[in-house]
């Protein structure tokens, strides 16, 4: 109720009750809109309180089927030293053997020992990776300090010969083609005796015997080593590769990569490599020296196993050295005279059961797997659906009956009474265990499950095929394709009985926010009008009442004034 008056007239009281009352009899169906928007938001928090339970409800048959499921398949092995099992949806409890014949390897590589420069110009190109190398000769216990004219290797086979008390011979020879020459540095003794012939450029030997000499006439005679990579001590500032702008080819097998580094040093080498994934390998470094004199090295590993190459050059030379020489895992299942073959040590030998191998079998000596199902996961689990299915009927019960809530009556809750009653009703045509009964779950006469534990236990161990045959699975058959079907057909997002009404509900609800809104509107309009016309109509009176006690003083001092006269 508004006060809008301070008593200007004697009507101000009066103008003020016609207003209060206009407005209270307009508000009226105000007041029925809004009855009808709290009825719809107490069936709006019931019907909330439904899906609490049914997504509860849900919750516990997923459980069941998790159960049912791969979940609580327990995995039993005689040998853990050969095989290791996991089991995933689709196991079947059973046993199952398996005989690891070759766990199967995979291809491994090493970058090779750091070698000379591969030289296709003897005049231009030297041995040495050095920029000034300190080429020694040591011929038996003599030892002879060179110092070529230039660093090519022509002009080292030229210092050798310049040493007359070496007794030795140096010349070029090209071991590779014309077309991709490969000329390396020959030294021959001129002597007869068991001589050794090496050659440093200060950081390395450059040669490697082919013959060694002896009394009989035989001359010692080498050649030097294979072109080989860098020794890198820094991975992160040095490359394997002696070339400027090294174009590295990857070979796994059949397939060849070209590999870009986006920096030329052997981290950025391996970076490049395990950027791409089909590649088929796994790039990693190994310092195979020490923590004074680091030798880090190029390991390549193939990514399956098999009998085939890997293989690394950077446009020059071969910078990779094979250490394993891969070969395909072999087994046999179930004594079966089959040998089959994996390119991985991870192997499906039944629907949900993969094996990973991690030995070679005795001849003749398999390993068994037993698959077994853990019954108290699924006693567990009817417990868990027992305890939700009655609080889901408690819930329902609450809006049965004369007395009943907010959404008695409705189809809702038929709809959601009969999904309950076809979870129980599922009976299976055969013997044995067909129905909740046989599993120890019973029905009261309130509509209330109840669970004997022991019961189940017993009908378990009697017949465990026959339970899972019963209970089944969410997406196949048996009790739980049943169960899940009846609650989708509630609490399905689109189609279900709760979502058609909780949308049905939401609409009533904004039509009834509009309507109240509109009704409010008008009656703040009528009454902002009807104060404004009765401040008028107050204002007009008050001035007429000041008006009549003016005459009416005017009069009575008259009238005073005639009768003392």
């Amino acid at each position: 109720m508004s006060t809008i008056f301070n008593g200007n007239s004697r009507y101000a009281i009066d103008f003020q009750t016609i207003i209060d009352r206009t407005v209270a009899i307009a508000s009226m169906p105000l007041n029925q809109l809004k009855t009808q928007k709290t009825n719809l938001t107490d069936e709006s928090t019931a019907l909330a309180g439904l899906d609490t339970k049914v997504q509860a409800l849900q919750t516990a048959l997923s459980g069941l089927d998790d159960a049912m499921g791969s979940g609580a398949i327990r995995a039993t092995l005689t040998d853990s030293r050969t095989v290791s099992a996991s089991v995933s949806s689709g196991a079947i409890e059973g046993t199952y053997d398996i005989e690891v014949l070759n766990q199967g390897a995979y291809t491994t590589t090493l970058s090779s020992d750091a070698g000379p420069r591969r030289v296709s110009n003897p005049g231009s190109q030297s041995l040495s990776k050095t920029a000034a190398p300190a080429f020694r000769l040591t011929v038996g216990g003599s030892t002879f300090d060179l110092s070529p004219s230039s660093n090519t290797l022509q002009s080292l086979v030229d210092a050798i010969n310049a040493q007359s008390g070496a007794n030795v011979q140096a010349s070029t020879v090209n071991v590779g083609t014309v077309a991709a020459p490969d000329f390396r540095l020959s030294v021959v003794s001129t002597v007869q005796g068991d001589l050794g012939i090496q050659l440093s450029d200060g950081s390395i030997n450059l040669l490697s015997e082919q013959s060694r000499g002896d009394e009989s006439g035989a001359m010692t005679s080498t050649l030097s080593s294979v072109p080989g990579p860098n020794v890198v001590l820094n991975p992160d500032s040095q490359s394997l590769s002696n070339q400027a702008v090294p174009v590295f080819q990857l070979t796994v097998g059949s397939n060849t990569f070209t590999v870009k580094p986006a920096r030329n040093t052997l981290s950025g080498l391996v970076d490049a490599i395990n950027a791409n994934s089909l590649n088929g390998v796994r790039a990693t470094m190994v310092n195979v020296g020490s923590n004074t004199a680091p030798d880090y090295r190029l390991s390549l590993k193939a990514s399956k196993l098999g009998d085939f190459p890997v293989t690394l050059t950077d446009g020059a030379i071969q910078l990779q050295s094979e250490q394993i020489r891969g070969e395909v895992a072999m087994y046999k299942v179930n004594g079966s005279g089959k040998i089959s073959e994996s390119d991985s040590r991870s192997v499906t030998i039944a629907p949900g059961l993969s094996v990973n191998l991690l030995g070679v079998s005795a001849t003749g000596q398999p390993t068994s797997i037993t698959l077994t199902r853990e019954s108290s996961a699924v006693a567990n689990a009817l417990a868990s659906l027992v305890n939700a299915y009655n609080a889901a009927v408690d819930e329902v019960d609450t809006h049965h009956g004369t007395a009943g809530g907010a959404l008695a009556g409705q189809a809702v809750i038929r709809n959601l009474t009969r999904a309950l009653q076809r979870m129980t009703s599922q009976v299976e045509a055969s013997a044995g265990v067909n129905s909740l009964a046989a599993l120890g779950v019973s029905l009261d006469q309130t509509g209330h499950m109840d669970f004997n534990e022991m019961s189940f236990y017993a009908a378990n161990f009697a017949d465990s095929a026959g339970v899972t045959n019963f209970l089944g699975a969410s997406t196949t058959r048996g009790f739980l394709y049943e169960a899940v079907s009846a609650l989708d057909e509630v609490e399905d997002a689109v189609t279900g009985t709760l979502a058609t009404a909780k949308k049905a509900l939401d609409g009533q609800a904004a039509a009834l926010d509009r309507q109240i809104a509109d009704k409010q509107s008008y009656i703040d309009s009528m009454q902002a009008d009807l104060e404004q016309r009765m401040a008028a109509a107050d204002a007009l009176v008050a001035s007429l009442e000041q008006q009549y006690n003016y005459i009416s003083q005017m009069l009575d001092a008259m009238s005073t004034q005639s009768t003392n006269n």
